[in-house]
């Protein structure tokens, strides 16, 4: 499915909140992870996504052809915006330059459904209005990278065989799961919800 220019500029707009104007000096970086999300992305969901290919051009352009940057920088970013306490207000840079280092935990579940958020992310910013649960499921992936949603994992659908459909949908039985749990517990059970 070819994308029309329009489409192409709603994309490139879209990731104008992965390369903010004040972090021009880390656009090589997180252009780079940008990159290894495109690559990770398992092929039973690279046809949901046609932004793909645009995407990752963007990427290869702001990286230019000899510029490599070293893993350990994502976590000089992330300090960097904790530090400046802008987290929450560059949430979507944050969650690029989070890592799973938690050796209990999945790495390549991590980074699969890393891939996938971003995706899903760059498409809810091209349809707009999305911007609160685009934010929030950023949130989620950065804490449980920080070793704060450890459970989190242990609650996702699989996600390296499953087809997207299936994912969307398991996804929404846990949602739906979750929300009649807390509507049957006790006030005082609800600490959870």
């Amino acid at each position: 499915m070819a994308l029309t220019r329009f489409e192409e500029e709603i994309i490139h707009n879209a990731l104008s909140n992965a390369f903010p104007p004040s972090l021009e000096a880390s656009h090589p970086l997180i252009a780079q992870e940008i990159l290894r999300l495109t690559q990770l992305l398992k092929p039973q969901y690279i046809d949901d996504f046609p932004e793909l290919s645009i995407v990752t051009d963007r990427a290869e352009n702001i990286l230019g052809p000899l510029q490599s940057v070293e893993a350990g920088d994502l976590h000089k970013l992330y300090n960097s915006l904790k530090k400046q306490r802008q987290l929450e207000e560059l949430y979507f840079v944050a969650f690029l330059s989070c890592t799973m280092d938690s050796p209990s935990q999945d790495s390549d579940q991590f980074d699969q459904y890393k891939a996938l958020t971003f995706f899903v992310s760059v498409k809810l910013y091209i349809l707009g209005a999305h911007e609160s649960a685009i934010k929030a499921v950023c949130n989620e992936v950065r804490q449980w990278a920080l070793g704060q949603r450890d459970s989190l994992s242990n609650q996702l659908p699989e996600v390296i065989r499953n087809q997207f459909a299936n994912l969307i949908d398991d996804l929404f039985e846990l949602r739906l799961e979750s929300s009649n749990k807390c509507n049957t517990l006790t006030s005082k059970d609800l600490k959870g919800c």
